[in-house]
C-alpha cells in the first residue's frame, strides 16, 4: 500500500494486523498516519459490493431513526437561518428517511444512493451517482451522514462535492471518531471500525485538514450522536467478551442473525443491561469532546482554513 497519508502526506505505519471484519469472515490490517491520525483499512477489496448485503441499506437506526433525522435537520437549519430553504443533496441517503424529514421542513431535496429503490419508493428524487446529481447543481446544502469513510478516496469525493455547492454553500458531515475514547479503549473490537466497509478512519484533525484543503471553513464540530455513541460502547464491550461480532447491534436494528435462540437471549439480556451502564462513559466522553462521532458543519469559503 502507499506509505504516505491520503490526507496530509504524512507517514503511514502499521497499527494492527489480522483484524477480523464485521461478519467474521476475513482479516485486514489498519495503518495510521503519524501526523494527522488518519486510519486506513488494508487491503481494500477489489469488489466491495460483496460486503454490502441487502440488509445494509436502510433501517440502520432502528426505532431511533426519527430522533436522529430531526436532530440532523436542526443542525443543518441552524446555519441556514435568515435564508430561504433551498436545494439539499444527501449523499448516501439510504432509505431516504432524512430526505423525507428535510422535505417536510420545506427543502427541495435530492439524494444519491447506490441502491436507490427504497428511497424512490417514497417518491424521492434519488440518483445512483454523484455525476448524475451534478446535473441538478448547485445545491445550497450537501449532507454526508456516515458516508465519507466508505469512499475509496475521501479526498477526491470532497473535491467533487465542493463543485456541487453554491457560493457560500454549506457542507455537513458525520463520521465515526477514531480519536474517541471508545475507539481508543476497544481498539480492534470497536464497533465503528466496521471492516472492510469503512475504508478510512477519521480523527478530528484529519477531517478538518481535508476540508480546509478544499476551501471549507468549519462552523461547528460536535462530538456525539446519541444512537451511535451508546451502541458503540455497548456493542464494543460485547465484542470484547464474545466471538460473535455485533450480534446485539444486528438484533436491535432488525437484521438477520444466524445464531441459536440461546445466543440471541444472552446477547439481548447483556446488551440491554449494558445500555443503561453505557450512558455513563458516553456522557463523560461527550463532555470531554471525545464522543464516538464527529459531526461537523462547514461553509464553502475559498482561501480560508478551518478554525
Amino acid at each position: 500500500m502507499e506509505t504516505l497519508c491520503t490526507v496530509c502526506r504524512g507517514n503511514m505505519q502499521l497499527l494492527w494486523s489480522d483484524v477480523v471484519d464485521a461478519e467474521g469472515l476475513s482479516t485486514f490490517s489498519i495503518y495510521k498516519c503519524s501526523d494527522c491520525g488518519l486510519g486506513k483499512t488494508w487491503p481494500i477489496p477489489e469488489n466491495l459490493g460483496d460486503y454490502y448485503h441487502s440488509q445494509y441499506y436502510g433501517g440502520r437506526h432502528g426505532f431511533t431513526a426519527k430522533l436522529c433525522d430531526r436532530r440532523r435537520i436542526r443542525f443543518v437549519e441552524k446555519y441556514c437561518r435568515g435564508q430561504s430553504r433551498g436545494k439539499l443533496l444527501d449523499i448516501g441517503c439510504g432509505d431516504g428517511s432524512f430526505l423525507q424529514t428535510a422535505k417536510t421542513q420545506g427543502w427541495d431535496v435530492w439524494g444519491v444512493e447506490t441502491h436507490p429503490d427504497w428511497a424512490r419508493e417514497k417518491g424521492l428524487s434519488v440518483m445512483e451517482t454523484v455525476e448524475e446529481a451534478s446535473q441538478h447543481a448547485p445545491f445550497d446544502s450537501i449532507t454526508l451522514w456516515h458516508v465519507l469513510e466508505h469512499f475509496r478516496s475521501p479526498v477526491t469525493e470532497i473535491e467533487r462535492v465542493s463543485k456541487l455547492l453554491s457560493p457560500r454553500g454549506k457542507l455537513f458531515l458525520a463520521v465515526p471518531d477514531w480519536g474517541s475514547l471508545q475507539a481508543r479503549f476497544f481498539g480492534p473490537r470497536w464497533l465503528a471500525l466496521d471492516l472492510p466497509r469503512h475504508l478510512f478512519h477519521f480523527t478530528e484533525r484529519s477531517l478538518v485538514h481535508v476540508l480546509s484543503e478544499h476551501g471549507f471553513r468549519c462552523l461547528e464540530t460536535r462530538y456525539s450522536e446519541l444512537e451511535y455513541d451508546l451502541i458503540g460502547w455497548v456493542q464494543s464491550a460485547l465484542n470484547a467478551c464474545s466471538r460473535r461480532n455485533n450480534l446485539f447491534f444486528k438484533m436491535v436494528t432488525g437484521k438477520n442473525c444466524h445464531v441459536s435462540l440461546v445466543q440471541r437471549i444472552v446477547h439481548m439480556v447483556a446488551g440491554s443491561a449494558l445500555s443503561s451502564v453505557g450512558l455513563i462513559p458516553m456522557l463523560l466522553a461527550r463532555e470531554r469532546g471525545a464522543g464516538g462521532t464527529l459531526m461537523l458543519a462547514s461553509e464553502r469559503f475559498e482561501n480560508e482554513g478551518c478554525n
